[in-house]
């Protein structure tokens, strides 16, 4: 499925997916470092502004609206990839700021694709 096209639950999953998380009992969402985050449903960045904002944070996303008039948001992750010695950058778009950034988050670490 394109990540520009994911979207509530599924968009949730594949952000959390892209920390590292992983889950445990189909219920938790757990760290590498075996700490308990949250439970599935409790963690929906792609409406929850708080959340969002610390993906936001985390992973360093530039968020605009580029037009007035027009109401899809725009959110860039840009970093320098160690292997492939280049910069790469990452756009996303979305309806609101806290899908953007969910997309940006998830393209940035998946690719334009992911499995559904």
């Amino acid at each position: 499925m394109k990540v520009s096209e994911l979207e509530g639950a599924d968009l949730d999953r594949w952000a959390a997916l892209a920390q590292g998380w992983e889950l445990y009992k189909v219920r938790w969402w757990v760290s590498k470092d075996d700490e308990w985050l949250f439970h599935v449903e409790n963690y929906t960045p792609s409406t929850d502004k708080a959340q969002a904002m610390e993906l936001l944070i985390a992973f360093k996303i530039e968020l605009y609206r580029p037009d007035n008039e027009d109401p899809t948001w725009e959110a860039e992750r840009e970093w320098f990839n160690k292997e492939q010695n280049r910069i790469e950058c990452y756009t996303a778009k979305g309806p609101t700021p806290m899908i953007a950034i969910c997309r940006a988050v998830v393209a940035s670490k998946f690719g334009g694709e992911v499995e559904q």
